[in-house]
């Protein structure tokens, strides 16, 4: 699990890893929170929060690739290292920017390849042909889909996960994946704890 930070809250079920993120250009406790964490028996690093949206971490490739360098790169004798998540944006966002930013971060020890995918859970063949886009540009490393969500009416999202779950645990080089949902009631989990329809076939189909 990740919570787009440096440190978890609360507890974690045994044998759950927690994988840091460094969330923006703000590395300020990164260091110690990373080392902790390894310590603890986390074996990824996660780069930046899409920075290649404005609303999010904000950072050109250039400029987090200097950042990246800096503060994540150190612990790559010791850890996994996963680059910035990007998202599905069109040029010069998503796979685009991902491009340039790998360009300069050549040595960077990064060894996958984190992203986002958010449309209409109708559009299958898009989720598919993104996912195989990102593979094809970077067939040395494995993709982690950290964040996914389908739009639309439950049943519909309902019928995308029945179809791209599969599909996706077909896949060796796709690492991890994991939907976007409030898991303090939502999306995937009602307030009280229990899972709403979504979360069920979520759980169902996985």
């Amino acid at each position: 699990m990740y919570n787009w930070a440096d440190a978890k809250e609360g507890t974690l079920t045994k044998g759950v890893e927690y994988v840091p993120m460094l969330w923006g250009s703000s590395s300020t406790g990164w260091s110690s929170a990373a080392r902790k964490a390894l310590k603890a028996g986390s074996a990824h690093l996660l780069g930046f929060n899409e920075p290649d949206l404005d609303t999010q971490s904000n950072l050109s490739a250039s400029r987090a690739a200097r950042l990246y360098k800096k503060h994540v790169t150190p612990f790559r004798t010791s850890a996994h290292l996963i680059s910035p998540a990007i998202t599905n944006g069109g040029a010069p966002m998503g796979l685009a920017w991902l491009k340039r930013f790998l360009k300069e971060c050549s040595a960077c020890g990064i060894s996958g390849v984190a992203l986002h995918w958010y449309d209409s859970a109708t559009n299958v063949a898009y989720f598919k042909a993104y996912l195989e886009e990102a593979h094809r540009a970077n067939p040395s490393m494995r993709i982690w889909l950290t964040e996914f969500a389908g739009s639309g009416t439950v049943a519909e999202q309902e019928a995308f996960l029945k179809e791209v779950i599969p599909w996706m645990e077909g896949k060796s080089w796709l690492a991890r994946y994991s939907y976007f949902g409030d898991v303090s009631g939502g999306t995937l989990v009602h307030s009280d704890g229990s899972l709403t329809a979504l979360g069920e076939t979520y759980k169902n189909t996985v």
